[in-house]
């Protein structure tokens, strides 16, 4: 139950990257950012992106990011 919690606030996230890309036309950041929510979904994106490098990142959750966000784990 707790995971199935844990698993549906990612994909809202998910929806919300997905969503501020559509709008904003680029990846939000978590770096000199405009908005406070740019800097929140910035700051999820990266840390998404630190758990792909260290090989931690859920399967099914690269997979969801590589297809909803495909330039997510590219570097500006």
């Amino acid at each position: 139950m707790h995971q199935q919690r844990l698993d549906e606030t990612w994909k809202a996230k998910l929806a919300a990257v997905v969503d501020y890309v559509k709008v904003a036309g680029s990846l939000p950041r978590y770096r000199n950012y405009a908005t406070e929510y740019e800097r929140s979904l910035g700051v999820w994106l990266h840390n998404q992106h630190q758990k792909r490098t260290k090989g931690t990142l859920i399967e099914w959750r690269k997979t969801a990011l590589d297809d909803a966000v495909p330039s997510w784990h590219r570097r500006g």
